[in-house]
């Protein structure tokens, strides 16, 4: 006989019977016609699959009872031979008419030629009919092994009738074991640790999840299993009645609110399942990309403004698969429970339940018990979970809790998994957002459908993998880069949010960080990990750049440094940046190492701190610059102030800097020269914001005292970057500034009112300039209050020394929060120790600074005293610990 994975077809068996040939028009317009019926009916009625099937199953089974097996010789030797319908027994009650039926011939010893001719005969019938067949003769001795499920009719010698019925028990025990333990093992058995898309097509077969859970839900109420499992006798299968969701309701397995959604749910996929067989024409299993756009306006999805009818039709269908294994874990705790003693993975130890969950926190305590101990949760518990998530509402803004759900997105165990609080609704309860985002679709550009949420979620799975050590040979500078960061929350959560604002129109780059920013201040982050999170979300493709596009290396360097701002943000966005493309890659093992984003990853390092050092190329660089410079100026430029300008020899300068604004450099700097006032500067409004270039002498405390006059004036900096040119003795500081014009100033009268207050900070103090800036004294602390310790840890303050930066050079990182005169104190910090500041780069987001320093001592020496810059971080410290804003 023929495999079960093959059709039976009479070709193979040559049979010629005209008796049986002459019933075949008969047969065939019997079928014919109710194959019409089931599609007619199907089509005019929404959602009419699982009814349509019903009706089908039932039909097929009473053809083959009443007109078909009357016809062969197992009718005329009913004495000796039986046929029984396993439907009611171990079958589905449900089946389309493009699916095959199951059919086995059972014997014991040894098969007789006459039995096989004859079931040979009744195949041949059921084939004339229009019956797709899939037949087997087997050995009564091997029937718990090789029966094919789902399992139509059953034939045989009626003398081993009787012990079959004993030893069917015993068969319906283990295929149901066999099940379960396959359920149970997804839940507790070694999962798969890579978290990208592989290429399984099983999430679109709903084929495949509708048979299995038909499967339980037959075993469930057969006669034998009903008394196995202490279930009520099977219900009467009367006309029309919804089977499954009867034995859902009359043994109260689910919930009223569970049974209407798997209603819907048993409804829909098999509308899916009907459309597929009619458009291919065949027992169509998986649901391709070719086939999801031709489903979806057979349906008659509408599509809304932000998501075509391909997407809301896919959405509804991973939302449905969704929720059908969330409600099948509902039915396996009942199921384990009987058969845990025969079951293997049972042997495992369970974490002990809490006595009830009323207590939304003790869900949270709960998992978390179990990702501390590494102990698997049982089944029922994980049912209790899923119904009991709705009350993690009561949560949101609990410190706890916040700080539970944090540590699970950090470190959830492979057993229970990031995708489980997804699922379970454990996310979409703690984080409001994410409820509108759970089970958002979107199709690739190669036309496959794919979840954002779970996208987002194998981002989130890469991270846990990186800071284990997993990817040491394929990352290995992320896997170091990992144990070096501090701001782990601000990181897992920008990767898990990153993409959650898709589900509107508008930016969603800008949409999304700003739904970050908010649910970091739920979850209870501290300001600068907010901004951190909005700055990730915000910038999270900035470095994809740099790997598809190769031109233009050294301004792209620039335009990005200029963007990222700080190493320690460079450190984040690189981890996410890596998260991301190895989370989308179909297998690791492919050809694929980070040395393209080790390469940018270094440049960009180099140019945000400063450590460039000048190789042949560089010096070609600015030779370049300087040439194009001299171009771009005019005529009448004076060429002695020119030359003197162009002795600038910092690479940085030349290469940060465009063409114009170096122009305007040396304007400025032309009537720095020609000046009596030691203070020049030059105002300029841009895009919403206001850029302040000042010229001063090249001395000591001269950014101390900047800072101090601008604070004095209420001019406020957002970004500020700081050089000293010892070469031609003038120091450059150039600020941005947020443009308070708009309606109410236009932008020739905010330049003027500004130039008013820069003249009042500044032109006295020009005249005499070396001997002011030896009175900038050092600010008093003591009458400012200390911040509350729990603001303290909030916003804690950090200084970062790298002593290997440059030859004579120190770099220091700070970072704190920002109050009204911070920045003028930090400076002044550097003055009070006599630390030169050679070149700064100012940040400030809002209420957090960051400021990087390239600093010397008075001699223009590398500073070696350990106990000096203890000092100054203990006073730096001090300062970002206390509260200048009243």
């Amino acid at each position: 006989m023929t495999k079960v994975s093959h059709y039976w077809h009479p070709s193979e068996r040559q049979i010629k019977n005209s008796e049986i040939s002459s019933h075949s028009r008969k047969l065939q317009n019997l079928l014919g016609k109710k194959r019409s019926l089931i599609r007619e009916t199907f089509q005019n009625e929404a959602l009419g699959g699982a009814k349509a099937a019903k009706n089908f199953s039932r039909f097929s089974d009473r053809i083959i009872l009443e007109h078909i097996i009357p016809l062969t010789e197992l009718a005329k030797r009913q004495e000796k031979n039986w046929a029984i319908c396993a439907t009611e027994i171990f079958g589905t009650g449900y089946l389309s008419p493009f699916d095959p039926l199951n059919l086995i011939l059972i014997y014991k010893g040894k098969a007789s030629s006459r039995l096989k001719k004859e079931f040979e005969s009744f195949l041949y019938l059921l084939w004339i009919a229009g019956f797709r067949l899939q037949a087997e003769i087997i050995s009564f001795e091997d029937t718990p092994k090789k029966i094919p499920m789902p399992l139509r009719f059953i034939f045989g010698e009626k003398e081993i009738l009787s012990e079959f019925k004993k030893e069917n028990h015993i068969l319906f025990q283990k295929q149901i074991h066999k099940l379960i333990e396959k359920k149970i093992k997804s839940l507790y058995g070694q999962q798969n640790m890579f978290a990208f898309n592989q290429k399984d097509e099983e999430k679109f077969s709903p084929i495949r999840s509708i048979l299995e859970f038909d499967h339980i839900l037959n075993f469930l109420h057969s006669d034998h299993l009903s008394e196995f499992f202490q279930f009520q006798k099977k219900p009467k299968n009367i006309e029309g009645e919804n089977f499954p969701l009867s034995i859902l309701i009359e043994n109260k397995i689910l919930l009223p609110n569970e049974i209407t959604l798997f209603h819907f749910i048993w409804r829909f996929l098999w509308t899916v399942r009907f459309h597929l067989h009619y458009l291919t024409n065949r027992p169509q299993k998986n649901l391709t990309p070719f086939l999801q756009p031709l489903i979806a306006a057979k349906m008659k999805y509408p599509g809304t403004r932000n998501e075509n009818y391909q997407d809301q039709f896919m959405r509804h269908y991973f939302l449905s698969i969704r929720m059908l294994e969330r409600l099948e874990r509902t039915v396996d705790p009942m199921c384990f429970r009987k058969i845990s003693p025969s079951l293997s993975i049972a042997q495992r130890i369970f974490l002990t339940s809490p006595q009830n969950m009323d207590n939304p926190i003790t869900i949270l305590r709960t998992l978390e018990k179990a990702n501390l101990t590494r102990k698997s949760l049982h089944p029922e518990d994980i049912s209790l979970i899923i119904r009991s998530s709705s009350k993690l509402r009561n949560l949101i803004g609990d410190p706890e809790a916040s700080r539970i759900l944090l540590n699970l997105i950090r470190k959830a165990p492979l057993f229970l998994g990031k995708y489980f609080l997804n699922n379970a609704g454990i996310l979409s309860a703690m984080i409001p957002p994410w409820q509108r985002f759970f089970g958002i679709t979107r199709i690739s550009p190669k036309g496959t459908s794919y979840l954002l949420d779970q996208e987002c979620l194998n981002v989130v799975n890469i991270l846990t993998l990186l800071e284990y050590g997993f990817f040491q040979k394929k990352a290995p500078l992320a896997s170091k880069l990992f144990k070096t960061i501090s701001e782990w929350k601000a990181l897992y959560l920008a990767a898990l949010l990153q993409k959650i604002g898709e589900t509107i129109e508008i930016d969603s780059y800008v949409e999304s960080a700003a739904i970050g920013r908010n649910i970091a201040a739920q979850l209870g982050l501290s300001e600068a990990e907010q901004e951190t999170v909005y700055w990730l979300i915000l910038h999270r493709d900035i470095l994809h750049e740099s790997i598809h596009k190769t031109e233009n290396i050294k301004e792209k360097m620039r335009n990005i440094s200029r963007k990222i701002q700080s190493p320690s943000r460079l450190k984040l966005i690189y981890l996410l940046t890596i998260a991301d493309i190895m989370s989308s890659r179909n297998d690791i093992s492919t050809n694929w190492d980070e040395s393209l984003l080790q390469k940018t990853y270094f440049r960009l390092c180099n140019r945000l701190r400063g450590n460039i050092r000048l190789k042949q190329r560089d010096v070609l660089h600015i030779k370049q610059q300087k040439e194009m410079l001299q171009k771009f100026l005019d005529k009448n430029t004076d060429h002695k102030t020119l030359k003197e300008y162009l002795n600038i020899g910092s690479y940085e300068y030349w290469s940060k800097f465009s063409t114009e604004e170096q122009r305007e450099h040396f304007n400025l700097f032309h009537e720095y020269l020609n000046s009596s006032l030691k203070i020049k500067y030059h105002i300029q409004i841009h895009q919403q914001e206001t850029i302040i270039t000042i010229m001063v002498p090249d001395l000591p405390d001269v950014l101390s005292y900047l800072t101090k006059r601008l604070h004095e004036i209420q001019v406020n900096i957002n970004y500020a970057e700081f050089y000293a040119f010892p070469s031609i003795k003038t120091a450059l500081f150039i600020l941005h500034s947020p443009w308070y014009g708009g309606i109410v100033e236009t932008i020739e009268e905010s330049i003027q009112n500004l130039t008013i207050l820069l003249k009042f900070a500044f032109d006295e103090d020009a005249k005499n300039f070396e001997k002011i800036l030896t009175e900038n004294a050092f600010p008093e602390l003591e009458k400012y209050s200390i911040l509350p310790q729990k603001e303290r840890i909030l916003s804690p303050a950090h200084l970062y020394f790298d002593h290997h930066f440059f030859d004579n050079r120190l770099f220091i990182e700070i970072n704190g929060r920002d109050s009204k005169g911070c920045l003028a104190r930090i400076c002044a910090t550097f003055s009070k120790h006599k630390i030169r500041i050679k070149q700064a780069n100012i940040r400030t987001y809002g209420v957090r600074i960051t400021n990087t320093f390239h600093v010397t001592d008075q001699n223009e020496q590398k500073i070696t005293d350990q106990k000096l810059l203890a000092h100054f971080q203990d006073d730096i410290t001090n300062i970002l610990n206390r509260n200048f804003d009243n």
